[in-house]
């Protein structure tokens, strides 16, 4: 393939806005997102918060999910339902309980380790990545912008105020999420109880050559503040469109497979099984078939005889 000149296109933004409860993560975000869909744009945002969202649909004009689960399938599922209902901004309030709430990553972790009856978390872990890696790059690739928010874990600090008076401040301390995850995102902002936005990353660098979040802070953030992002987004026109690959033939569980989950006995067992099937390079759906049928099956097990499960090399 050769080789052809860069241009720059137009883009979609990649945001996350990180901070402990109340530090206006999510008016923030909302702002932003009127910014980028223009007066007219459709919003859809996921609230894990119960509703607290809402409370700014006075202000804002968005339409709003407030999911039971929040499992990395339940995201890509409302990110594309977002994008075939033509929604400019996707946003999700917050990212957070897709790692810590239910069928989240760390519930999704544990119920994989259980299986096997040890506790085995690696073997969780591995189960789980290429979810995740699903998930991110459904963020990544999305025609949406994309904006989310983090919570972080709490601590208050004693400082001495312009009174000279001690007094207790909250900060927020590393986010409620994989490590690393801030590296998928052009923009990414700490906020603090007082408002402030403290720009962590930036990749926005405009034509004169400036750099106007590099280092930065913003004290109650308005929409002036992002103006040299949306225009750091623009580009000489969209990106061509590629014809997409035709889609994969679906791939099935081998037989030898599925008969030796019907001879499991026990959950030593379906945790052999698990943990044979994990090194076979099966897709994430086989992944996900294999996975529903061992879980069918732990749930109707009785201790009983382990049985030979035979030879699957």
């Amino acid at each position: 393939m050769a080789f052809v000149k860069a241009v720059k296109r137009n883009a979609k933004a990649r945001v996350a806005f990180v901070g402990p409860s109340g530090s206006g993560k999510s008016y923030t975000m909302l702002l932003l997102a009127r910014q980028l869909a223009g007066p007219s744009g459709k919003i859809a945002c996921i609230d894990t918060e119960h509703g607290s969202l809402s409370k700014y649909a006075d202000l804002f004009d968005f339409d709003c999910d407030e999911p039971h689960i929040t499992s990395a399938q339940y995201f890509i599922a409302q990110l594309d339902a977002a994008e075939k209902a033509g929604y400019a901004v996707f946003c999700c309030d917050s990212l957070s309980h897709f790692w810590m709430g239910p069928g989240g990553a760390l519930e999704f972790v544990d119920e994989k380790a259980k299986v096997g009856g040890r506790g085995d978390s690696f073997a969780g872990w591995k189960a789980f990545r290429p979810h995740e890696r699903m998930m991110v790059d459904r963020m990544i690739s999305s025609p949406c912008h994309v904006i989310v928010t983090m919570r972080t874990q709490t601590e208050y600090v004693e400082e001495t105020n312009e009174r000279g008076k001690k007094v207790r401040r909250k900060i927020g301390l590393k986010p409620v999420q994989r490590d690393g995850l801030e590296y998928e995102f052009d923009l990414v902002g700490s906020m603090d109880d007082e408002n402030t936005l403290i720009i962590d990353k930036t990749r926005v660098m405009l034509a004169d050559g400036t750099a106007p979040y590099t280092g930065k802070a913003f004290t109650k953030p308005n929409a002036k503040d992002f103006a040299p992002f949306v225009e750091w987004l623009k580009g000489s026109g969209d990106a061509p469109a590629t014809i997409p690959p035709p889609p994969a033939t679906p791939n099935a569980i081998p037989q030898k497979w599925i008969d030796a989950i019907g001879r499991a006995k026990d959950a030593a067992d379906v945790g052999k099984l698990f943990k044979a099937g994990s090194t076979q390079g099966w897709s994430l759906e086989m992944m996900s078939e294999y996975g529903a049928m061992l879980d069918a099956r732990a749930s109707e097990l009785q201790a009983e005889t382990p049985t030979e499960l035979g030879d699957l090399q």
